[in-house]
């Protein structure tokens, strides 16, 4: 009897292992089958196109701009293995990764019945179902971080073993590496508790949260010095890091308007029209050089406030306006309730999510449904530890447990149901693009314009579908400036884009019409022709004109002879 009953913890040790390991493994595999993920927007297929070297990119390309370099080179690696896919498969293991770690973590606390329930629930539901179907790389690197701490600070009152750390710093590294920029948010949001708790928490855990700290402070400042010195032996991707800064003030935080700034625009040769250009990614033209650029934005951007207090409030009205975000906010104050006897430590992390928010909406960027969902996923990590070790027998819980359960439940069904209708949107547009219809228009030159082709749907964490598959489409957008533009153009046969849609015909370019009235506009202003563009498929949001013969415009604006 007493060898069996000292066998027991072995038992549940094994249990527990197999559980953190099969469960997240099972929860990709199912969603991979029988979800069918798409990515969340066409931030995510860029990441994927670069990294494997297809649709905007000639080859493959470790730069990606928003993620690390050492990212880049990760998914140069796994390609040898996934192909095409590289980053959706990445992607996908990182939020298994995430699940796998907030496991540990629950097991850490020696959470038990409806308290393991209830916690399990709002990861699942809450946090988890809509990483895995729609992937979004900013979210993801999040959750990396996210559950590193939280399995960090389960693990301090003991079973922090070699692996677990090793799995731990594996995680905050990835999650540096996917997205800087969101792994910062994630310490704006817990680094006031962290430091609490390194300073004035329990003793016996204050030593090994500091280390912590120390640690992922220095992996932080690492990631930045390295990806930055990776731009800087580059000229040109030096260039392009620079002209991408001053790029943001026009298309994302909107302080480059046309009144009061005209007399600058036109000093350097810009009408409104080609402000209008610019505002939808097209740069390729001399005007829009960077000293161009440089100028403008010294010239008309400082005059005005950089932060904007009145750009805080649509955040907070996005949180109660967006279900899946004010239930994510729902359960974070549930998890927050039941926490309470950790009162300093809740009232840390709830105002690192003000702190979050204000930061985010004081540069005047308009609310964005990844931010904010990174926020309040990351805070339902970080209080998860604290949550898991209540008794929530007590009858002054159950009310939180209940809320808990509910709320994740309907996170859960509303993601489903989000997924599902894109899904059917997806398939649609696929059908519509097949060879014998939409498709057809993919032979030749194509090009793409801002995102007019809906890459989200033709390229997904498992599948590239036809007809991008295999196809270089130059596209202007975030890249346009870039050094894989010019492989991508270079590989089509293209010196000058702009002559290029201006005067050559059969021309197939993915845009919105109002992209094409602004180009004839351009054409005619700096190259004397108005090219003519035909109409020839329309799918969700997806326009294909094909050009024919351009005419020459002489300087009293009529028309002259075909050119071509």
């Amino acid at each position: 009897m007493q060898a069996y009953v000292g066998a027991m913890p072995e038992r549940d040790k094994l249990s527990q292992r197999s559980i953190v390991v099969l469960v997240p493994a099972l929860a990709v595999l199912i969603t991979v089958v029988l979800g069918e993920p798409l990515f969340e927007g066409n931030d995510d297929t860029g990441l994927a196109m670069l990294g494997a070297g297809f649709g905007i990119a000639a080859g493959p390309e470790a730069h990606l701009i928003f993620s690390h370099y050492g990212y880049g080179l990760l998914l140069q690696a796994v390609r040898g293995i996934a192909g095409d896919h590289a980053h959706g498969w990445t992607t996908l293991a990182a939020i298994g990764f995430s699940m796998a770690l907030c496991l540990r973590a629950l097991f850490a606390t020696g959470a038990r019945g409806i308290v393991l329930a209830a916690t399990a629930a709002a990861l699942a539901g809450c946090v988890f179902i809509r990483p895995l179907l729609d992937p979004q790389f900013t979210i993801t690197s999040s959750l990396l971080l996210g559950s590193a701490i939280a399995c960090r600070i389960a693990l301090l009152r003991g079973g922090a073993t070699p692996a677990a750390m090793i799995a731990i710093y594996l995680a905050v590294v990835l999650g540096f590496l996917i997205r800087p920029s969101s792994a910062v948010l994630v310490l704006v949001v817990v680094g006031p508790a962290l430091f609490w708790l390194g300073w004035r928490g329990p003793v016996a855990e204050r030593a090994p949260l500091r280390r912590f700290m120390l640690a992922t402070g220095a992996i932080a400042i690492v990631s930045l010095v390295t990806d930055h010195a990776a731009y800087s032996l580059s000229t040109d991707w030096n260039d392009a890091l620079d002209y991408n800064r001053l790029r943001s003030l026009f298309n994302d935080f909107h302080r480059m308007p046309w009144e009061g700034g005209e007399a600058a625009y036109r000093s350097v040769g810009w009408s409104a029209n080609d402000r209008a250009m610019f505002i939808d990614w097209y740069s390729l033209h001399p005007i829009y050089d960077l000293a161009n650029i440089r100028f403008l934005v010294d010239a008309i951007a400082v005059s005005g406030p950089w932060l904007k207090p009145q750009g805080i409030w649509p955040w907070f009205v996005m949180v109660a306006t967006t279900p899946l975000v004010g239930l994510l906010a729902t359960a974070t104050l549930a998890l927050g309730v039941a926490a309470r006897r950790h009162r300093v430590v809740v009232v840390l992390i709830a105002l690192g999510c003000l702190a979050a928010l204000a930061i985010s909406g004081v540069t005047g960027r308009p609310p964005q449904f990844r931010v904010l969902f990174s926020i309040f996923a990351v805070a339902v990590l970080a209080l998860l530890p604290f949550a898991a070790r209540t008794s929530w027998r007590h009858w002054s819980n159950l009310p939180s447990a209940a809320v808990l359960v509910a709320v994740s439940l309907a996170a859960g069904i509303v993601a489903a149901d989000l997924h599902r209708s894109r899904v059917v949107d997806a398939a649609a547009y696929r059908a519509a693009l097949a060879p014998e219809q939409g498709g057809r228009y993919f032979d030749g030159l194509v090009i793409s314009w801002g995102a007019a082709l809906m890459w989200e749907w033709l390229i997904t964490p498992s599948h590239v579908y036809a007809p991008v598959a295999g196809k270089t489409i130059p596209s202007i957008g975030l890249f346009t400036r870039m050094p894989v533009m010019r492989a991508a153009l270079d590989k089509a046969g293209i010196g000058d884009l702009g002559d290029t849609l201006c005067r050559q015909p059969n021309v197939r370019l993915i845009a919105q019409q109002v992209f094409i009235t602004n180009l004839q506009v351009f054409c005619a202003e700096h190259y004397g022709a108005t090219p003519d563009y035909r109409q020839v498929f329309v799918a969700a949001r997806s326009q294909i004109f094909v050009s024919g013969p351009s005419q020459s415009v002489l300087k009293d604006g009529n028309a002259a002879a075909d050119v071509r």
